[in-house]
């Protein structure tokens, strides 16, 4: 057994370390928030400043005075409390956390309810948890009709498990997205390869969140996305197989994706080649696919972790910079079909 062997009997899937995993398959979205701990609540409350001088004394005062019967007095008086109109404060209601500052046309979504229009579909949730400390929260689930995607090679299979991942946030940092993340058997590695066609896309936005009727609408589109890009990857990594790509290539390659301001990009390029000649997890010598992984591989397992937090492993490889060094891996090898 090869050291990278070794390794990947250590490797855990990528959501292990930052949420909790959901072993019983008739949870629904709410339980799932429940078991995730993201069912708390977050409300809107005024937002304003203190000032030495009011422009409006009398109108100052009243508002520092409702201040501080709901806040109660602040350690040090600092003048007069003004109220912004236009502005809230998004406040996690049972710890009095701050979370952002929206405008006055923001309306909450909690975080049980962004999700709950998958309900529709009978999904089965596989783990929910909170990033940067609840501002975003997350749920992945997996489809009853989309689970697997064994993709054939010649005469080899390369099993892959498909999931959704369902993200929103409470500090405008993201609206209610979905995307459709396949996860290697062999080697564990997440993919989101590109979004392939208008209907074949790798990521979308729910919108309407609160109308019933549009819930079932958008389950229905998630599940009629999620099924064109699991075809239209599985073609893809066939394709990728068929285009042949020496340890050169995949040098000028991985010179080509890997960030430009990187000090050891020569020993990173090394580690990628290494990979792609080398390592039974990565597979497929000599093709396309095989440099697909290669980089997929090195990038979410044998990069340093000195300086990489959970958080950062998961959401690199979701839309971070293993993700865009993969899909730009993708467009560079097609290009040579």
């Amino acid at each position: 057994m090869t050291t990278l062997d070794q390794s990947f009997s250590a490797r855990q899937v990528p959501w292990m370390k930052i949420g909790k995993i959901i072993d019983d398959p008739d949870v629904d979205a709410a339980e799932a928030a429940r078991l995730g701990g993201i069912d708390f609540d977050v409300e809107l409350r005024p937002s304003g400043y203190w000032t030495e001088h009011a422009p409006n004394p009398d109108a100052a005062e009243d508002d520092a005075e409702r201040y501080l019967n709901q806040h109660g007095a602040p350690t040090e008086r600092r003048g007069y409390w003004t109220s912004e109109p236009s502005r809230y404060a998004v406040v996690r209601s049972d710890t009095r956390e701050w979370f952002s500052y929206v405008s006055d046309t923001y309306q909450v979504v909690q975080y049980r309810e962004a999700f709950e229009f998958m309900d529709g579909l009978n999904p089965r949730y596989v783990a929910a948890g909170a990033l940067s400390g609840g501002r975003q929260g997350f749920m992945i689930a997996q489809l009853p009709d989309h689970l697997r995607s064994d993709v054939t090679i010649g005469d080899e299979s390369d099993p892959h498990d498909m999931y959704v991942v369902l993200q929103t946030s409470h500090d405008l940092s993201k609206g209610i997205k979905v995307s459709v993340m396949m996860l290697r058997d062999r080697c564990m590695n997440m993919l989101t390869l590109p979004t392939f066609s208008a209907g074949a896309v790798q990521h979308w936005s729910i919108v309407h969140v609160g109308d019933p009727r549009a819930k079932l609408q958008r389950a229905q589109e998630t599940l009629e996305l999620a099924a064109s890009y699991q075809e239209t990857f599985e073609r893809l990594v066939v394709q990728l197989s068929s285009v042949r790509i020496t340890s050169d290539d995949l040098r000028h390659i991985a010179r080509r994706v890997l960030p430009g301001h990187l000090k050891k990009k020569d020993e990173q390029v090394a580690g990628i080649v290494d990979r792609f000649e080398h390592s039974d997890t990565v597979g497929f010598r000599e093709t396309g696919w095989g440099a697909v992984n290669a980089v997929s591989e090195y990038m979410q397992w044998g990069r340093a972790t000195a300086v990489r937090t959970a958080q950062s492993e998961f959401t690199s490889g979701l839309e971070g910079a293993t993700a865009k060094a993969v899909n730009n891996t993708v467009q560079l090898v097609m290009a040579r079909a």
